[in-house]
């Protein structure tokens, strides 16, 4: 039985109806972790709004799930 390697995709969700966009991508859960803590700070700090998300897909006919969500949201306006 042959196994696919997972992929993650950090992905970014516009506060709008905006179409998701794939900011990053890791082999791994642990770069994944690490890239979308760096993402989280970089958002807060250019003060961008919506929803990060961590996107893992296990093989190329997978339906992609979804392990992670946080809001992000700008302290000041």
């Amino acid at each position: 039985v042959r196994r696919s390697t997972p992929r993650y995709d950090i992905i970014f969700l516009p506060p709008t109806d905006g179409l998701p966009v794939v900011v990053h991508a890791a082999l791994n859960a642990d770069e994944a972790t690490v890239l979308f803590a760096a993402e989280v700070q970089r958002l807060l700090a250019d003060r961008a709004g919506g929803e990060l998300a961590i996107r893992r897909t296990t093989s190329h006919n997978g339906t992609p799930e979804v392990i992670v969500r946080q809001q992000v949201a700008a302290l000041y306006p």
